[in-house]
């Protein structure tokens, strides 16, 4: 499988997240999400009971998030 790394523009709730600080416009938040992917790990986890690949990484300000590689839809950041 490939994985082409481009930016999904959310197409729900009026395009805009909730998840990450206030004052991280699209563009931030896309650059920092950019970063932790070229720097992430990769694991299997069980999602709703059922084995998921799980990427995590750092953004360059600290901020740990994870996403799902299968679909890769959806990134948010730990707490």
């Amino acid at each position: 499988m490939v994985y082409t790394r481009r930016w999904v523009p959310k197409t729900n709730n009026g395009g805009i997240s909730t998840m990450f600080p206030k004052s991280w416009d699209g563009a931030r938040i896309k650059n920092e999400v950019e970063h932790a992917f070229a720097n992430k790990t990769i694991s299997i986890e069980l999602r709703g009971g059922k084995p998921t690949r799980i990427w995590k990484g750092i953004t360059p300000s600290g901020v740990k998030v994870e996403g799902y590689l299968e679909p890769n839809i959806t990134v948010y950041p730990k707490m």
